[in-house]
């Protein structure tokens, strides 16, 4: 295989994020993000992105079937804590937070 065959097979970092951008499972999407940032970090990705492909971008993150996206304005309020439902509603708050975050890094 020649340089320019193998340099024309490996991934480029806005592939590589992409791909973790269309996983679904935020199990493997958490698990693929940290492969790519290790790959990143360790130089075996090495080129940000190829200016000749068209990539398509997702409108949004892939999730799975049966997440169901609602505006904050439509949920309950949380509360001060003071309540073991409250403090369910907060958890549970903080759990989409870091899914979201899962799909920005």
């Amino acid at each position: 295989m020649s340089p320019v065959q193998r340099e024309q097979e490996i991934e480029t970092l806005v592939e590589a994020a992409l791909r973790v951008l269309n996983t679904a499972d935020p199990f493997k999407k958490a698990r693929l993000g940290d492969s790519v940032a290790s790959k990143w970090l360790q130089g075996t990705i090495t080129r940000l992105y190829d200016p000749f492909q068209n990539l398509p971008l997702p409108d949004r993150p892939a999730r799975l079937t049966n997440v169901k996206l609602v505006s904050p304005a439509l949920m309950p309020k949380l509360g001060k804590a003071g309540s073991l439902q409250s403090r369910q509603a907060i958890v549970h708050s903080l759990v989409h937070t870091e899914s979201w975050a899962i799909d920005l890094s």
